[in-house]
Formats: structure tokens, C-alpha cells, sequence
């Protein structure tokens, strides 16, 4: 066994494998946040303003009734609040 790698049983592929996974995770929560942040710019623009704290499962909850005051605005932001969507649950 390698004292390089953790205690894998000496299976160097499978440490490089959970690895990978964690690095795709980090990837995908690390876009998670950057559409948030691009919608809550959006918001701002139009004069609205989420919390500060809106954890990541009830985003969607808190904005989405938000955009249905502005058609514009809808229009805009549906589409980063379905691939945000579409990456949280895959995260």
C-alpha cells in the first residue's frame, strides 16, 4: 500500500474515482451559486431583494413568486432558475 494515497486497499482507480465525484460535486455547487447570484442581480436590478440567507432548497420557493410581477423579468429569469434547478438536484 501507497502512504501517498489514503487507506484505499491499494486501489489507486478507486481513490482517483471519489475523487473525480468530489471534484463534480464542487463543480456543481460552484455553479449553483453563480446562477443564485446572477438571479439575485437580476432582482436587484429590478428593484426587488432576496435575504441574505435563502438556503438552497427553497430558493426556487422564494424567487419564483417574486418573478411574476414583471412579464420582462420572467422572461429572463426562468431559464437560470431551471438549470439552477437542474443542477442543485443533481448536486
Amino acid at each position: 500500500m501507497d502512504a501517498d494515497y489514503p487507506n484505499t486497499g491499494g486501489n489507486l482507480a478507486c481513490w482517483f474515482t471519489v475523487w473525480d465525484l468530489l471534484r463534480t460535486r464542487k463543480a456543481l455547487l460552484s455553479k449553483t451559486i453563480d446562477l443564485a447570484n446572477k438571479v439575485r442581480g437580476l432582482l436587484k436590478i429590478f428593484g426587488m431583494r432576496l435575504p441574505k440567507t435563502v438556503k438552497h432548497g427553497s430558493f426556487d420557493g422564494v424567487v419564483r413568486p417574486m418573478m411574476e410581477v414583471d412579464e420582462v423579468l420572467a422572461h429572463a429569469m426562468l431559464p437560470l432558475l431551471d438549470a439552477r434547478l437542474v443542477l442543485y438536484q443533481h448536486f
